[in-house]
Parts: structure tokens; C-alpha cells; sequence
């Protein structure tokens, strides 16, 4: 899929196969990162793929200082479900850095990495399942997750 100015990231995880073999469909779930960068470009992409529900698992703190680069009137509902709630686990290019030019980099990030997913599959297991609920919605989607 052709990467969008301010979303280089944004993906369809369609045409994967799942665990039972059988293909995710194309066109109802995107994946990206925060859509505070978005071009005229990218907002017209964004709804000529439809999409109709933005849920946003960045801290509310996060979600409100870098807002989605959308209009008022921009015809897609945006849920913050602030699934990552705390700074510890927003993504920051310092920690990246910090990882890649120490020593035992790759240690601390494998911890960070393992201490992360535990908070996001555990601790954070209620708003998970919310978000999951919201993207499973048929009326809701297409729909784009960040």
C-alpha cells in the first residue's frame, strides 16, 4: 500500500493469513501512527477509504497536545481510549536512541519491550477489549487504529 505524507506508516493489515488460514479482508481495518502531520493528500485518502472510526490509544494527555490533524466536519468519529496512559509508555525517540547507543541497548530494550506488552495485554486488559469491541462494530468501519 502507497505510505502517506504524514502517515509513512499507515497500513492494511488485509490479505495477511490468519492463524486457521484464512485471509483478513482488506479494507475495513488501517493501522498507523498519530495523524497529527496529515496533508490535504492524506485527509482525502483517509476518506476515500471510508474509514468512519479513528480510535486513538494514546494517553488522553497525548491524544489532546497532538490532536488528529482533521477538520471539524471531517465525517470520522475519533474514540481516545487511552490504552498507553502513562509517559513510561509513549513512544519517544530518546528511548530509542538510549537503547540503540548503550551497551546493554538491546537488554533494556528487550525488557522495555516485554514490561510494555504486559502492560498493554494485562494491566491495560479492560481498555484493550474496549477498543476491540469498537473496531469489531461493523457499523463503525472502516476504521483505523493508532
Amino acid at each position: 500500500m502507497r505510505g502517506l505524507y504524514g502517515l509513512p506508516n499507515f497500513r492494511d493489515p488485509g490479505g495477511l493469513t490468519a492463524t486457521d488460514g484464512c485471509l483478513l479482508k482488506t479494507g475495513v481495518l488501517f493501522r498507523s501512527t498519530e495523524l497529527a502531520k496529515l496533508s490535504g493528500g492524506d485527509r482525502a485518502t483517509l476518506r476515500a477509504r471510508g474509514i468512519k472510526l479513528i480510535c486513538d490509544m494514546r494517553s488522553s494527555e497525548r491524544s489532546r497536545r497532538r490532536a488528529a490533524d482533521l477538520a471539524p466536519d471531517h465525517g470520522m468519529r475519533i474514540v481516545n481510549v487511552p490504552v498507553l496512559d502513562s509517559p513510561e509508555w509513549e513512544p519517544d525517540l530518546r528511548k530509542i536512541f538510549h537503547f540503540l547507543l548503550r551497551r546493554d541497548g538491546m537488554e533494556r530494550f528487550d525488557a522495555f519491550n516485554r514490561d510494555f506488552y504486559h502492560h498493554f495485554a494485562f494491566d491495560q486488559s479492560a481498555r484493550v477489549g474496549e477498543v476491540l469491541r469498537l473496531l469489531a462494530d461493523d457499523s463503525q468501519g472502516p476504521a483505523l487504529f493508532h
